[in-house]
Protein backbone atom coordinates (compact mmCIF):
# COMPACT_ATOMS: atom_id res chain seq x y z
CA UNK A 1 0.00 0.00 0.00
CA UNK A 2 1.27 3.43 -0.90
CA UNK A 3 1.67 4.79 2.59
CA UNK A 4 3.35 7.96 1.35
CA UNK A 5 0.06 9.34 0.10
CA UNK A 6 -2.32 8.99 3.05
CA UNK A 7 -3.15 11.47 5.77
CA UNK A 8 -2.82 8.77 8.47
CA UNK A 9 0.92 8.75 7.81
CA UNK A 10 1.59 12.31 6.81
CA UNK A 11 2.80 14.19 8.75
CA UNK A 12 4.84 11.47 10.57
CA UNK A 13 3.51 10.39 13.94
CA UNK A 14 5.53 9.94 17.14
CA UNK A 15 7.09 12.72 19.21
CA UNK A 16 10.72 11.95 18.44
CA UNK A 17 10.07 11.41 14.74
CA UNK A 18 8.08 14.62 14.51
CA UNK A 19 10.78 16.59 16.30
CA UNK A 20 13.48 15.01 14.17
CA UNK A 21 11.79 15.50 10.81
CA UNK A 22 9.85 18.71 11.33
CA UNK A 23 11.96 20.56 13.88
CA UNK A 24 15.58 19.35 13.67
CA UNK A 25 16.74 22.17 15.92
CA UNK A 26 14.64 20.83 18.78
CA UNK A 27 16.69 17.69 19.32
CA UNK A 28 19.98 19.47 18.65
CA UNK A 29 19.09 22.17 21.15
CA UNK A 30 18.24 19.51 23.73
CA UNK A 31 21.56 17.79 23.07
CA UNK A 32 23.41 21.09 23.43
CA UNK A 33 21.71 21.81 26.76
CA UNK A 34 22.48 18.32 28.07
CA UNK A 35 26.07 18.62 26.84
CA UNK A 36 26.47 21.96 28.62
CA UNK A 37 25.00 20.45 31.79
CA UNK A 38 27.33 17.45 31.65
CA UNK A 39 30.40 19.58 30.88
CA UNK A 40 29.65 22.05 33.67
CA UNK A 41 29.10 19.24 36.18
CA UNK A 42 32.22 17.32 35.15
CA UNK A 43 34.23 20.53 34.99
CA UNK A 44 33.29 21.56 38.53
CA UNK A 45 33.95 18.04 39.88
CA UNK A 46 37.29 17.94 38.04
CA UNK A 47 38.15 21.34 39.51
CA UNK A 48 37.38 20.07 43.03
CA UNK A 49 39.49 16.96 42.40
CA UNK A 50 42.43 19.03 41.13
CA UNK A 51 42.08 21.33 44.13
CA UNK A 52 42.13 18.31 46.46
CA UNK A 53 45.22 16.93 44.73
CA UNK A 54 47.00 20.28 45.07
CA UNK A 55 45.92 20.52 48.71
CA UNK A 56 47.21 17.03 49.55
CA UNK A 57 50.50 17.68 47.79
CA UNK A 58 50.87 20.96 49.70
CA UNK A 59 50.05 19.18 52.98
CA UNK A 60 52.67 16.54 52.19
CA UNK A 61 55.22 19.29 51.50
CA UNK A 62 54.39 21.02 54.77
CA UNK A 63 54.44 17.76 56.70
CA UNK A 64 57.74 16.80 55.05
CA UNK A 65 59.31 20.11 56.04
CA UNK A 66 58.01 19.67 59.59
CA UNK A 67 59.34 16.10 59.83
CA UNK A 68 62.69 17.07 58.35
CA UNK A 69 63.01 19.87 60.88
CA UNK A 70 62.23 17.41 63.66
CA UNK A 71 64.79 14.90 62.39
CA UNK A 72 67.37 17.64 61.90
CA UNK A 73 66.82 19.06 65.40
CA UNK A 74 67.01 15.66 67.09
CA UNK A 75 70.04 14.53 65.07
CA UNK A 76 71.84 17.80 65.82
CA UNK A 77 71.06 17.45 69.54
CA UNK A 78 72.43 13.91 69.54
CA UNK A 79 75.60 15.13 67.77
CA UNK A 80 76.01 18.01 70.21
CA UNK A 81 75.40 15.71 73.17
CA UNK A 82 78.05 13.20 72.15
CA UNK A 83 80.53 15.98 71.39
CA UNK A 84 79.95 17.35 74.89
CA UNK A 85 80.22 13.91 76.47
CA UNK A 86 83.46 13.18 74.56
CA UNK A 87 84.96 16.48 75.69
CA UNK A 88 83.93 15.72 79.27
CA UNK A 89 85.53 12.26 79.17
CA UNK A 90 88.67 13.67 77.61
CA UNK A 91 88.94 16.24 80.41
CA UNK A 92 89.39 13.47 82.99
CA UNK A 93 92.98 12.61 83.86
CA UNK A 94 91.69 9.20 84.90
CA UNK A 95 88.32 7.80 83.93
CA UNK A 96 85.80 8.22 86.77
CA UNK A 97 82.65 6.12 86.51
CA UNK A 98 80.71 8.22 89.02
CA UNK A 99 81.42 11.52 87.28
CA UNK A 100 80.68 10.01 83.84
CA UNK A 101 77.39 8.65 85.18
CA UNK A 102 76.39 11.99 86.68
CA UNK A 103 77.16 13.86 83.46
CA UNK A 104 75.32 11.29 81.30
CA UNK A 105 72.25 11.43 83.54
CA UNK A 106 72.09 15.22 83.24
CA UNK A 107 72.12 14.91 79.47
CA UNK A 108 69.45 12.21 79.52
CA UNK A 109 67.26 14.27 81.85
CA UNK A 110 67.61 17.28 79.59
CA UNK A 111 67.07 15.25 76.43
CA UNK A 112 64.89 12.26 77.41
CA UNK A 113 64.64 11.11 73.80
CA UNK A 114 68.35 10.15 73.89
CA UNK A 115 68.78 6.48 74.75
CA UNK A 116 72.20 5.49 76.14
CA UNK A 117 75.74 6.86 76.62
CA UNK A 118 78.65 4.43 76.47
CA UNK A 119 82.45 4.55 76.82
CA UNK A 120 84.84 2.18 75.01
CA UNK A 121 88.45 1.61 76.18
CA UNK A 122 91.25 -0.15 74.32
CA UNK A 123 92.40 -3.29 76.19
CA UNK A 124 95.38 -5.37 75.12
CA UNK A 125 95.12 -9.13 75.33
CA UNK A 126 97.83 -9.10 78.02
CA UNK A 127 95.71 -6.80 80.20
CA UNK A 128 92.37 -8.56 79.56
CA UNK A 129 92.26 -10.60 82.78
CA UNK A 130 93.29 -7.67 84.96
CA UNK A 131 90.74 -5.32 83.36
CA UNK A 132 87.94 -7.89 83.72
CA UNK A 133 88.82 -8.37 87.40
CA UNK A 134 89.07 -4.64 88.05
CA UNK A 135 85.72 -3.77 86.35
CA UNK A 136 83.95 -6.64 88.08
CA UNK A 137 83.96 -4.42 91.20
CA UNK A 138 81.93 -1.78 89.30
CA UNK A 139 79.88 -4.19 87.20
CA UNK A 140 79.58 -7.63 88.86
CA UNK A 141 80.20 -10.48 86.43
CA UNK A 142 81.96 -8.23 83.95
CA UNK A 143 83.78 -9.98 81.11
CA UNK A 144 84.73 -9.01 77.57
CA UNK A 145 82.15 -10.50 75.22
CA UNK A 146 80.72 -10.31 71.77
CA UNK A 147 77.19 -10.36 70.36
CA UNK A 148 76.21 -12.08 67.10
CA UNK A 149 74.04 -9.35 65.58
CA UNK A 150 73.74 -10.99 62.18
CA UNK A 151 73.18 -14.66 63.14
CA UNK A 152 71.66 -16.16 66.29
CA UNK A 153 71.84 -12.90 68.30
CA UNK A 154 73.52 -14.55 71.28
CA UNK A 155 76.17 -13.41 73.78
CA UNK A 156 79.50 -15.22 73.83
CA UNK A 157 82.97 -14.56 75.34
CA UNK A 158 85.17 -12.52 72.97
CA UNK A 159 87.59 -14.63 70.96
CA UNK A 160 91.28 -14.09 71.70
CA UNK A 161 92.69 -11.06 69.88
CA UNK A 162 95.77 -8.79 70.22
CA UNK A 163 93.44 -6.10 71.60
CA UNK A 164 89.79 -5.41 72.39
CA UNK A 165 87.50 -2.39 72.60
CA UNK A 166 84.99 -3.35 75.29
CA UNK A 167 82.25 -1.11 76.69
CA UNK A 168 83.49 -0.08 80.14
CA UNK A 169 80.68 2.35 80.87
CA UNK A 170 76.93 2.34 80.15
CA UNK A 171 74.25 4.74 81.30
CA UNK A 172 71.54 3.84 81.92
CA UNK A 173 71.94 0.23 82.96
CA UNK A 174 69.20 -2.12 81.82
CA UNK A 175 67.38 -4.89 83.59
CA UNK A 176 68.76 -8.29 82.66
CA UNK A 177 71.69 -8.61 80.23
CA UNK A 178 73.59 -5.33 79.78
CA UNK A 179 75.96 -4.23 77.07
CA UNK A 180 78.89 -3.74 79.50
CA UNK A 181 81.87 -5.71 78.21
CA UNK A 182 80.68 -5.78 74.55
CA UNK A 183 83.76 -5.78 72.33
CA UNK A 184 83.03 -3.18 69.63
CA UNK A 185 85.97 -4.51 67.62
CA UNK A 186 84.23 -7.90 67.28
CA UNK A 187 81.42 -6.40 65.14
CA UNK A 188 82.30 -5.39 61.60
CA UNK A 189 79.78 -2.54 61.27
CA UNK A 190 80.57 -1.13 64.72
CA UNK A 191 84.29 -1.34 64.01
CA UNK A 192 83.78 0.46 60.67
CA UNK A 193 81.99 3.39 62.33
CA UNK A 194 84.70 3.58 65.00
CA UNK A 195 87.45 3.80 62.37
CA UNK A 196 85.50 6.34 60.27
CA UNK A 197 84.88 8.49 63.31
CA UNK A 198 88.61 8.54 64.07
CA UNK A 199 89.57 9.36 60.49
CA UNK A 200 87.06 12.21 60.15
CA UNK A 201 87.54 13.56 63.62
CA UNK A 202 83.79 13.89 64.07
CA UNK A 203 80.79 11.80 65.19
CA UNK A 204 79.76 9.03 62.79
CA UNK A 205 76.55 6.98 62.85
CA UNK A 206 76.72 3.24 62.29
CA UNK A 207 74.58 1.31 59.85
CA UNK A 208 71.07 0.99 61.36
CA UNK A 209 70.53 -2.39 63.04
CA UNK A 210 68.40 -4.28 65.54
CA UNK A 211 69.80 -3.39 68.96
CA UNK A 212 70.92 -6.23 71.23
CA UNK A 213 68.30 -5.19 73.78
CA UNK A 214 65.61 -4.94 71.06
CA UNK A 215 64.31 -2.20 68.76
CA UNK A 216 65.69 -0.56 65.66
CA UNK A 217 68.43 2.01 66.08
CA UNK A 218 72.03 3.00 65.47
CA UNK A 219 75.09 4.10 67.43
CA UNK A 220 76.97 7.40 67.03
CA UNK A 221 80.75 7.00 67.56
CA UNK A 222 83.20 9.71 68.59
CA UNK A 223 86.97 9.36 69.05
CA UNK A 224 88.10 11.05 72.27
CA UNK A 225 91.79 10.97 71.37
CA UNK A 226 91.29 13.05 68.26
CA UNK A 227 89.88 15.86 70.38
CA UNK A 228 93.15 15.99 72.33
CA UNK A 229 95.02 16.50 69.02
CA UNK A 230 97.41 13.59 69.48
CA UNK A 231 95.78 11.07 67.14
CA UNK A 232 97.41 7.69 66.76
CA UNK A 233 95.89 5.25 64.24
CA UNK A 234 92.23 4.37 64.66
CA UNK A 235 92.86 1.13 66.52
CA UNK A 236 95.61 2.54 68.68
CA UNK A 237 93.31 5.22 70.07
CA UNK A 238 92.62 4.74 73.73
CA UNK A 239 89.03 5.89 74.16
CA UNK A 240 85.79 6.26 72.20
CA UNK A 241 82.43 7.46 73.40
CA UNK A 242 79.18 6.13 71.95
CA UNK A 243 75.61 7.35 71.91
CA UNK A 244 73.12 4.58 71.30
CA UNK A 245 69.91 5.73 69.65
CA UNK A 246 66.50 4.06 69.46
CA UNK A 247 64.92 5.30 66.25
CA UNK A 248 61.30 5.48 67.40
CA UNK A 249 62.39 7.23 70.62
CA UNK A 250 64.68 9.80 69.01
CA UNK A 251 62.33 10.60 66.12
CA UNK A 252 59.06 10.28 68.04
CA UNK A 253 57.11 12.85 65.99
CA UNK A 254 57.40 10.60 62.94
CA UNK A 255 55.51 7.83 64.74
CA UNK A 256 52.53 9.97 65.73
CA UNK A 257 51.69 11.60 62.40
CA UNK A 258 48.86 10.99 59.95
CA UNK A 259 48.07 7.37 59.20
CA UNK A 260 47.62 8.42 55.57
CA UNK A 261 51.35 9.08 55.30
CA UNK A 262 54.07 6.47 55.07
CA UNK A 263 57.50 7.51 56.37
CA UNK A 264 60.89 5.99 55.76
CA UNK A 265 64.08 7.41 57.26
CA UNK A 266 67.21 5.77 55.94
CA UNK A 267 70.98 6.15 56.04
CA UNK A 268 72.01 7.13 52.54
CA UNK A 269 75.39 5.35 52.81
CA UNK A 270 73.62 1.97 52.98
CA UNK A 271 71.34 0.68 50.24
CA UNK A 272 68.07 -1.17 50.74
CA UNK A 273 66.77 -2.56 54.03
CA UNK A 274 70.14 -2.33 55.86
CA UNK A 275 69.93 1.45 55.59
CA UNK A 276 66.47 1.81 57.13
CA UNK A 277 66.58 3.82 60.34
CA UNK A 278 62.81 4.00 60.81
CA UNK A 279 59.92 2.77 58.68
CA UNK A 280 56.28 3.65 59.33
CA UNK A 281 53.69 2.13 57.04
CA UNK A 282 50.67 4.16 56.02
CA UNK A 283 47.18 2.73 56.46
CA UNK A 284 46.56 0.25 53.67
CA UNK A 285 44.88 1.75 50.60
CA UNK A 286 42.18 -0.05 48.62
CA UNK A 287 43.16 -1.43 45.24
CA UNK A 288 40.66 0.94 43.59
CA UNK A 289 42.40 3.91 45.21
CA UNK A 290 45.79 2.68 44.01
CA UNK A 291 44.40 2.16 40.50
CA UNK A 292 42.64 5.49 39.99
CA UNK A 293 44.39 7.94 42.32
CA UNK A 294 48.02 9.15 42.32
CA UNK A 295 50.64 8.39 44.94
CA UNK A 296 52.65 11.37 46.08
CA UNK A 297 56.27 10.87 47.14
CA UNK A 298 58.77 13.33 48.55
CA UNK A 299 62.42 12.74 49.47
CA UNK A 300 64.21 15.21 51.73
CA UNK A 301 67.89 15.16 52.67
CA UNK A 302 69.40 15.84 56.07
CA UNK A 303 72.65 17.76 55.64
CA UNK A 304 74.46 16.49 58.74
CA UNK A 305 77.76 14.62 58.29
CA UNK A 306 77.37 12.55 61.42
CA UNK A 307 73.94 11.26 60.39
CA UNK A 308 73.51 11.51 56.61
CA UNK A 309 69.85 10.56 56.47
CA UNK A 310 67.21 10.80 53.76
CA UNK A 311 63.55 11.19 54.67
CA UNK A 312 61.03 9.69 52.25
CA UNK A 313 57.36 10.66 52.57
CA UNK A 314 54.61 8.71 50.79
CA UNK A 315 50.92 9.62 50.55
CA UNK A 316 48.47 7.49 48.57
CA UNK A 317 45.60 9.75 47.59
CA UNK A 318 42.29 8.11 48.48
CA UNK A 319 38.58 8.58 49.07
CA UNK A 320 39.23 10.17 52.46
CA UNK A 321 41.17 12.99 50.77
CA UNK A 322 38.27 14.00 48.53
CA UNK A 323 36.04 16.94 49.45
CA UNK A 324 33.00 14.65 49.40
CA UNK A 325 30.54 17.09 51.05
CA UNK A 326 31.41 19.72 48.45
CA UNK A 327 31.15 17.17 45.64
CA UNK A 328 27.76 16.05 46.93
CA UNK A 329 26.64 19.68 46.99
CA UNK A 330 27.78 20.09 43.40
CA UNK A 331 25.96 16.91 42.35
CA UNK A 332 22.81 18.10 44.13
CA UNK A 333 23.03 21.42 42.35
CA UNK A 334 23.71 19.60 39.10
CA UNK A 335 20.61 17.46 39.61
CA UNK A 336 18.52 20.58 40.15
CA UNK A 337 20.05 22.03 36.98
CA UNK A 338 19.28 18.81 35.08
CA UNK A 339 15.67 18.82 36.25
CA UNK A 340 15.40 22.45 35.13
CA UNK A 341 16.85 21.62 31.71
CA UNK A 342 14.54 18.62 31.48
CA UNK A 343 11.49 20.72 32.37
CA UNK A 344 12.51 23.31 29.80
CA UNK A 345 13.02 20.60 27.19
CA UNK A 346 9.62 19.06 27.93
CA UNK A 347 7.91 22.43 27.68
CA UNK A 348 9.77 23.17 24.49
CA UNK A 349 8.84 19.79 23.00
CA UNK A 350 5.18 20.24 23.96
CA UNK A 351 5.21 23.62 22.27
CA UNK A 352 6.85 22.15 19.19
CA UNK A 353 4.38 19.27 19.15
CA UNK A 354 1.45 21.65 19.35
CA UNK A 355 2.82 23.55 16.37
CA UNK A 356 3.37 20.29 14.51
CA UNK A 357 -0.18 19.18 15.24
CA UNK A 358 -1.46 22.47 13.91
CA UNK A 359 0.71 22.11 10.82
CA UNK A 360 -0.43 18.50 10.43
CA UNK A 361 -4.10 19.44 10.66
CA UNK A 362 -3.67 22.14 8.04
CA UNK A 363 -1.70 19.77 5.86
CA UNK A 364 -4.45 17.15 6.04
CA UNK A 365 -7.19 19.64 5.32
CA UNK A 366 -5.27 20.96 2.34
CA UNK A 367 -4.19 17.62 0.86
CA UNK A 368 -6.54 14.83 1.95
CA UNK A 369 -10.20 14.00 1.61
CA UNK A 370 -11.70 13.97 5.13
CA UNK A 371 -14.17 11.16 4.32
CA UNK A 372 -12.03 8.55 2.55
CA UNK A 373 -8.56 9.67 3.73
CA UNK A 374 -7.46 9.61 0.08
CA UNK A 375 -5.55 12.41 -1.58
CA UNK A 376 -7.69 15.32 -2.75
CA UNK A 377 -7.34 17.48 -5.84
CA UNK A 378 -4.45 19.54 -4.42
CA UNK A 379 -2.43 16.48 -3.55
CA UNK A 380 -3.35 14.90 -6.92
CA UNK A 381 -2.13 17.96 -8.80
CA UNK A 382 1.18 18.06 -6.88
CA UNK A 383 1.76 14.36 -7.49
CA UNK A 384 0.89 14.53 -11.19
CA UNK A 385 3.16 17.52 -11.81
CA UNK A 386 6.10 15.67 -10.26
CA UNK A 387 5.23 12.38 -11.99
CA UNK A 388 4.92 13.97 -15.45
CA UNK A 389 8.20 15.87 -14.97
CA UNK A 390 10.01 12.66 -14.10
CA UNK A 391 8.37 10.78 -16.97
CA UNK A 392 9.42 13.47 -19.43
CA UNK A 393 12.95 13.47 -18.05
CA UNK A 394 13.33 9.68 -18.16
CA UNK A 395 11.20 9.03 -21.31
CA UNK A 396 8.65 6.98 -19.37
CA UNK A 397 4.87 6.73 -19.55
CA UNK A 398 2.17 7.44 -16.98
CA UNK A 399 -1.37 5.96 -16.67
CA UNK A 400 -4.29 8.11 -15.52
CA UNK A 401 -7.48 6.21 -14.73
CA UNK A 402 -10.85 7.88 -14.15
CA UNK A 403 -13.01 5.66 -11.94
CA UNK A 404 -16.73 6.39 -11.59
CA UNK A 405 -19.30 4.49 -9.49
CA UNK A 406 -22.29 3.25 -11.51
CA UNK A 407 -25.64 3.87 -9.86
CA UNK A 408 -24.27 5.79 -6.90
CA UNK A 409 -27.05 8.43 -7.17
CA UNK A 410 -29.70 5.75 -6.70
CA UNK A 411 -27.93 4.50 -3.57
CA UNK A 412 -27.95 8.00 -2.11
CA UNK A 413 -31.57 8.59 -3.00
CA UNK A 414 -32.76 5.22 -1.74
CA UNK A 415 -30.61 4.61 1.35
CA UNK A 416 -29.50 8.10 2.33
CA UNK A 417 -26.29 10.06 2.23
CA UNK A 418 -24.86 8.32 5.33
CA UNK A 419 -25.04 4.98 3.54
CA UNK A 420 -23.59 6.60 0.44
CA UNK A 421 -20.65 7.85 2.47
CA UNK A 422 -19.99 4.36 3.82
CA UNK A 423 -20.05 3.01 0.26
CA UNK A 424 -17.46 5.61 -0.79
CA UNK A 425 -15.21 4.63 2.14
CA UNK A 426 -15.48 0.93 1.24
CA UNK A 427 -14.73 1.67 -2.42
CA UNK A 428 -11.66 3.71 -1.41
CA UNK A 429 -10.40 0.87 0.80
CA UNK A 430 -10.90 -1.80 -1.91
CA UNK A 431 -9.09 0.23 -4.54
CA UNK A 432 -6.30 1.22 -2.13
CA UNK A 433 -5.35 -2.42 -1.59
CA UNK A 434 -4.00 -2.49 -5.15
CA UNK A 435 -1.82 0.59 -4.77
CA UNK A 436 1.98 0.39 -5.14
CA UNK A 437 4.57 2.86 -3.91
CA UNK A 438 4.72 4.68 -7.25
CA UNK A 439 0.93 5.04 -7.57
CA UNK A 440 -1.64 7.46 -6.19
CA UNK A 441 -5.39 7.15 -5.63
CA UNK A 442 -7.32 10.38 -5.16
CA UNK A 443 -10.97 11.27 -4.66
CA UNK A 444 -11.65 13.78 -7.38
CA UNK A 445 -15.15 14.67 -6.26
CA UNK A 446 -18.52 13.02 -5.50
CA UNK A 447 -18.24 9.42 -6.67
CA UNK A 448 -15.23 10.03 -8.92
CA UNK A 449 -11.74 8.68 -8.20
CA UNK A 450 -8.50 9.13 -10.14
CA UNK A 451 -5.73 6.55 -10.22
CA UNK A 452 -2.21 7.53 -11.28
CA UNK A 453 0.55 5.04 -12.13
CA UNK A 454 3.90 6.74 -12.72
CA UNK A 455 7.12 5.59 -14.31
CA UNK A 456 5.93 2.76 -16.62
CA UNK A 457 7.78 1.80 -19.78
CA UNK A 458 4.92 0.36 -21.81
CA UNK A 459 1.12 0.13 -22.02
CA UNK A 460 1.06 -3.66 -21.60
CA UNK A 461 0.26 -3.44 -17.89
CA UNK A 462 -2.73 -1.10 -18.33
CA UNK A 463 -5.38 -3.67 -19.28
CA UNK A 464 -4.45 -6.10 -16.47
CA UNK A 465 -4.60 -3.22 -14.00
CA UNK A 466 -8.08 -2.22 -15.11
CA UNK A 467 -9.29 -5.81 -14.84
CA UNK A 468 -7.89 -6.11 -11.28
CA UNK A 469 -9.62 -2.93 -10.20
CA UNK A 470 -12.99 -3.94 -11.64
CA UNK A 471 -12.63 -7.36 -10.07
CA UNK A 472 -12.59 -5.68 -6.66
CA UNK A 473 -16.32 -5.08 -7.05
CA UNK A 474 -17.37 -8.61 -7.82
CA UNK A 475 -18.89 -8.79 -4.34
CA UNK A 476 -21.57 -6.40 -3.07
CA UNK A 477 -20.82 -3.70 -0.52
CA UNK A 478 -22.44 -4.39 2.87
CA UNK A 479 -23.66 -1.38 4.83
CA UNK A 480 -25.80 -1.80 7.96
CA UNK A 481 -26.66 -5.39 7.01
CA UNK A 482 -27.70 -4.26 3.55
CA UNK A 483 -25.90 -5.63 0.52
CA UNK A 484 -25.50 -3.09 -2.26
CA UNK A 485 -24.33 -3.96 -5.74
CA UNK A 486 -21.59 -1.53 -6.83
CA UNK A 487 -19.90 -1.44 -10.22
CA UNK A 488 -17.34 0.97 -11.66
CA UNK A 489 -16.64 2.49 -15.04
CA UNK A 490 -12.99 3.18 -15.83
CA UNK A 491 -11.56 5.51 -18.42
CA UNK A 492 -7.89 5.97 -19.05
CA UNK A 493 -5.25 8.15 -20.65
CA UNK A 494 -1.57 7.48 -21.31
CA UNK A 495 1.15 10.10 -21.07
CA UNK A 496 2.45 11.29 -23.51
CA UNK A 497 0.31 9.48 -26.11
CA UNK A 498 -3.02 11.02 -25.03
CA UNK A 499 -1.71 14.32 -23.72
CA UNK A 500 1.33 16.07 -22.37
CA UNK A 501 -0.28 18.04 -19.56
CA UNK A 502 -2.74 17.38 -16.80
CA UNK A 503 -5.72 19.01 -18.48
CA UNK A 504 -5.28 17.10 -21.74
CA UNK A 505 -4.84 13.81 -19.94
CA UNK A 506 -7.93 14.38 -17.78
CA UNK A 507 -10.02 15.16 -20.86
CA UNK A 508 -8.78 12.04 -22.63
CA UNK A 509 -9.45 9.84 -19.60
CA UNK A 510 -12.92 11.32 -19.09
CA UNK A 511 -13.90 10.66 -22.71
CA UNK A 512 -12.49 7.15 -22.49
CA UNK A 513 -14.64 6.44 -19.40
CA UNK A 514 -17.83 7.08 -21.28
CA UNK A 515 -16.73 4.48 -23.85
CA UNK A 516 -16.21 1.85 -21.11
Amino acid sequence: MAGNFYKGVKPPTGLLRQLKLHSPFATSRARILLSIWALVTLGVLAGILVSDLIRVEAELDALGDSYLQHVSDRALISETAIEGFAAFIDSMEEFDHAKAKAYARKLLERYPFLYMFEVVKRVSDADRAAVEANLADEYPGFYIKRFSYESDRAWRPAEQSPFYYPLVFQEPLLKGENLIGLDIYSSDFLKLAMATSFERGEPVATQPFELAEGGRGYVVHRSVNYIAEHPPSAFEADTYVLLAVKSDQLFSSLTTGSTRVGVRLFHRDFDGDPGIVLSIQAASAASVEQLFFPRFEKILKLDLHSQPFDLKMMWQFGWGDLSLPLMLSVLSGSLVMFLGVRAYAQQYIRSELTELEKEGTLYELANYDPLTALANRNRLTDFLESALARAQRHKHQCFILFIDLDGFKDINDTHGHATGDQVLVEVAQRLSRELRDDELLARYGGDEFIWVTAGVEGASTLEPLIKRLKAKFGKPVCVRNTELEVAVSIGWAIYPDDGKNISALFDAADKSMYRD
